[in-house]
């Protein structure tokens, strides 16, 4: 469901001829899935919040930084991170060194 709204995201985005890389948004804001049928009180329940979409520049170490606070969140948590499909960024836990190593491809 997350990848679903971030992709909505880009291309909301894009139709309005705003470039972006990707995009991305805490889970927490993801109340519930979407059943089948297309009726707008599902997308409402689902997303109840009005959230503001925010463009931003920033460098790369500065996003492996985000990236690696973020790989500190637990999955299920309502700030772990959603993201556009078109980004993807693998997280490694080294147990014996007791820290999270990122690589993003």
């Amino acid at each position: 469901m997350g990848n679903l709204v971030c992709d909505s995201v880009v291309g909301y985005l894009k139709d309005r001829n705003i470039s972006v890389d990707f995009t991305m948004m805490n889970g927490g804001g993801i109340r519930f899935g979407l059943p089948k049928g297309d009726k707008k009180e599902h997308i409402l329940t689902a997303l109840p919040y009005k959230n503001n979409i925010y463009v931003v520049k920033i460098d790369g170490k500065t996003l492996l930084e985000l990236f690696d606070a973020v790989a500190k969140v637990p999955q299920g948590s309502g700030s772990f991170m959603q993201a556009s499909l078109v980004v993807s960024h693998a997280i490694l836990y080294e147990k014996d060194e007791k820290k999270w190593q990122t690589f993003k491809s």
